[in-house]
């Protein structure tokens, strides 16, 4: 419930029982974004981790979490 939005990233993000299995995690279409590809994504990352820590910019709280098993 303490999810707002996922951002799938990448090449499987676009296969559908990858979309199917993260409509099932997150519970429903509406949480899924799919606005960005690849490089861009790269840089709004980058953007908003520098802005996370930076000791004065006040930025919404954001989770990180790495999903690669390796």
């Amino acid at each position: 419930d303490d999810i707002v939005s996922v951002l799938p990233v990448g090449g499987n993000s676009r296969v559908p029982w990858v979309l199917a299995a993260l409509r099932l995690a997150v519970g429903g279409e509406q949480r899924l974004a799919h606005r960005l590809d690849a490089d861009e994504s790269m840089a709004l990352g980058a953007a908003l981790l520098a802005a996370h820590w930076h000791p004065t910019l006040r930025v919404r709280p954001i989770s990180f979490r790495d999903a690669l098993p390796l």
